[in-house]
């Protein structure tokens, strides 16, 4: 659904593209935070999500979406808001993008559902190579 007529659809800009580019439709500042609205709702299959990611360009830029990937649920009928903040902190008067502009990107994949099980022991879980070798553990 879109909320009016000028909203442009999401975008794949290239044959290839693993994901579509979405558009600002709106763009508010409230309490330091970058609200770019894209005017945008769907219906997401169910067992499918909807990722939304940074474009590769925001490396230009000092700014970051705050929750990255963002995911649509399935359920979600909501407007697709995406946020924004400065990575050093500072006020958000100079955001480099315009209503119009490409803001975002998304990805559509199934998501699997698990079935989990509590185990009474650590060992129960089986015993692995790698075993708890947390950050930086394989690159020895």
């Amino acid at each position: 659904y879109k909320e009016n007529k000028d909203i442009k659809l999401p975008w794949y800009a290239t044959e290839f593209a693993a994901c579509a580019d979405i558009y600002a439709s709106k763009i508010e500042i409230i309490n330091n935070i970058v609200i770019v609205h894209t005017g945008l709702h769907f219906a997401i299959p169910t067992g499918w999500e909807m990722q939304i990611r940074l474009r590769s360009n925001a490396t230009k830029h000092r700014y970051i979406m705050i929750n990255t990937p963002g995911t649509l649920d399935s359920d979600y009928r909501g407007e697709l808001l995406v946020k924004f903040t400065r990575i050093d902190g500072g006020f958000c008067d100079d955001f480099p993008y315009e209503v119009g502009d490409r803001i975002a990107q998304i990805n559509v994949h199934p998501v699997p559902h698990m079935c989990f099980h509590e185990v009474d022991n650590l060992e129960d879980l089986g015993i692995t190579e790698r075993g708890e070798g947390g950050f930086g553990s394989t690159n020895k």
